[in-house]
């Protein structure tokens, strides 16, 4: 494939403690029912779906554009302790005595996939790298003339909240693709069309960024 755009993405690496809070959970099971923020910190909790286990909470934050490891080795301890000073601040007691003792101690080494979020880590302490692009929207389209080739990618922290959206964008472009022949059906509608431009993969090519730096500083004068 020889016409693929340039897609700058890099990994901007996150950290997550994944809390059993047990101890503070009422007879609702539940310490939260919906994600809170603390906006000083800019670190995000969490609760997790349940079925029949344990309430678990989920501490997250940060942007660190300081590498490609990711998993429990690749954890940088005093974001840990942000992190963990962040949550106890919004929840007092959050962190029970089994995850203050593992807290005390490296993240379990992993030996393979299966072995990336070991039990014997009580506070299941994790790295991972979130795909960013450099203007921190989403890659949005096709990236190939020549092959049916898509991407939805470059979320960065907002993985959750905007896939599932771009992904109704993707399939709705995917489908005018198909249909752009047939004049019976309708045309995809302004917006989402307005979106996709936005979104396009292509504008990271260097034409597409002269004409959009020449038609900026045009409107300045």
């Amino acid at each position: 494939i020889s016409d693929l755009p340039p897609i700058p993405l890099y990994g901007m690496r996150g950290h997550s403690m994944t809390l059993d809070v047990t101890h503070l959970a009422g007879q609702d099971k539940h310490v939260l029912s919906r994600s809170v923020c603390d906006g000083d910190s800019m670190t995000w909790m969490s609760p997790l779906p349940m079925d029949s286990g344990a309430p678990k909470l989920r501490v997250v934050g940060f942007g660190d554009f300081d590498g490609w490891e990711y998993g429990p080795s690749a954890i940088r301890p005093w974001r840990m302790t942000q992190l963990r000073t962040a949550a106890e601040k919004t929840i007092p007691a959050l962190v029970s005595p089994a995850a203050q003792a593992s807290l005390q101690h490296p993240p379990v080494a992993a030996t393979s996939l299966e072995g990336l979020c070991s039990e014997a880590d009580t506070s299941t302490r994790w790295c991972g790298l979130r795909p960013m692009s450099p203007d921190g929207l989403p890659l949005v389209g096709r990236i190939s003339s020549h092959v049916p080739l898509y991407v939805n990618t470059g979320h960065g922290s907002s993985g959750w909240s905007l896939s599932p959206g771009c992904a109704e964008l993707l399939a709705l472009s995917v489908v005018h693709e198909q249909q752009r022949l047939d004049v019976s059906k309708e045309p995809i509608d302004n917006e989402a069309r307005h979106l996709l431009q936005h979104l396009d993969p292509h504008r990271f090519r260097w034409s597409r960024v002269l004409q959009s730096a020449r038609s900026q500083w045009q409107g300045m004068d």
